[in-house]
């Protein structure tokens, strides 16, 4: 059964395909998510101003429509309004399609681009296939609070950090965080295109002690179901609110090098839905008759 968080999650992303529908043509006719929903509920998070992760593309295969693509990706929601636009969804990640790999990045308040090329009707910006990125290196992507707007970035092999776009939204607070593998065909059958991407600790800012520090563990003590908010979540989702293709096709594996801020999410993943970050020991609320 689809969940509230994964209902929001799909209205949003339909919403950002239609903007990419407008700019570019023809439409994707489907796309599959493998997300790891991340709670967002302790003011800390919320108000944190910078959000990171580290993302690996091991491979990029061509896909084979010249509109079909794979995509990794960090999110966050700068709203929480109903209707086009009010989530004010905004992201940063790698992307392959044919070409190659490259950066991209897209946010429903609109972006002004400091690199690439402007796309997605205005709202987005991405580089050349090449350019600061290539397979089987790590790559930490960011989103930043700064004055006038919040900043995409990417820092390179060196760990050396690169602004690609402002983001043009000045609001403080985020209302969700995902970090996304996701599969995108124009075709009138999914073509299931390789996908191939691990990810590494996501990371708030502390502005106390200006540092970057692991994101929150799940909550301990209460039913997951009971306060979803509380809880962060991997989960497997099409555009319809199903999942119809994990395990077969696209999965996650989570707890690479017995780290469980390490997994994979793409061709060949097994596990479709899952507890990410557990505590550390797990008591279930009792409920008394």
């Amino acid at each position: 059964m689809i969940t509230s968080r994964q209902q929001r999650f799909l209205r949003i992303i339909v919403i950002a395909l239609f903007v990419l529908t407008v700019a570019v043509s023809p439409a994707s006719a489907g796309n599959d998510f493998i997300t790891a929903d991340l709670r967002t509920d302790q003011l800390a998070v919320a108000n944190a101003a910078a959000y990171q992760v580290l993302v690996y593309a091991s491979a990029a295969t061509q896909p084979a429509g010249v509109n079909d693509f794979t995509s990794a990706w960090l999110s966050v929601d700068l709203g929480n309004q109903p209707g086009p636009g009010g989530a004010k969804f905004s992201q940063v990640g790698l992307m392959t399609r044919p070409g190659g790999l490259r950066w991209f990045v897209f946010a429903e308040s609109g972006v002004t681009c400091y690199r690439g090329s402007s796309t997605y009707g205005g709202k987005g910006c991405e580089g050349l296939a090449g350019d600061l990125v290539s397979v089987a290196n790590w790559y930490r992507v960011e989103l930043r609070r700064v004055t006038g707007g919040w900043h995409a970035m990417l820092y390179d092999t060196n760990r050396f950090p690169y602004v690609l776009a402002q983001i043009n939204d000045t609001g403080a607070t985020i209302y969700d965080a995902t970090v996304t593998s996701e599969q995108g065909y124009s075709g009138t059958t999914n073509p299931y295109t390789q996908m191939d991407y691990f990810y590494s600790h996501p990371l708030h800012y502390v502005p106390a002690t200006t540092t970057y520090v692991d994101w929150p563990r799940s909550a301990n003590g209460i039913i997951p179901s009971q306060n979803p908010a509380r809880f962060s979540q991997l989960y497997a989702v099409d555009l319809n609110g199903q999942n119809t293709f994990c395990p077969t096709h696209y999965g996650a594996n989570l707890n690479y090098w017995n780290n469980d801020r390490v997994w994979f999410a793409g061709t060949s993943g097994q596990t479709c839905g899952a507890l990410m970050f557990p505590p550390k020991t797990y008591i279930p609320l009792a409920i008394k008759d």
